[in-house]
């Protein structure tokens, strides 16, 4: 059951997520205090963390991008 969520997500999505686990993994060691908060590593996390956010509200925006039928619909042009 827990991996059901994939035959709904595509795989690039799939990709971002497993970044972000890096993260959570990462700051979960800060709060157990068995990893040492830096500001470099602060930046690391902040960064992969904005480039998760920006893939999924691109993400998330795409599949409604490619329900609208555009100009190229009109000649028979198929929606990839």
């Amino acid at each position: 059951m827990g991996n059901a969520a994939y035959m709904y997500i595509s795989i690039a999505f799939i990709q971002m997520l497993k970044a972000l686990m890096v993260v959570a993994v990462y700051m979960f060691g800060v709060l157990l205090s068995t990893e040492v908060l830096t500001v470099t590593r602060l930046l690391n996390v902040s960064v992969i963390s904005f480039g998760v956010v920006v893939a999924s509200y691109g993400g998330a925006l795409l599949p409604a991008c490619r329900l609208r039928p555009g100009p190229r619909a009109a000649a028979g042009a198929l929606l990839v």
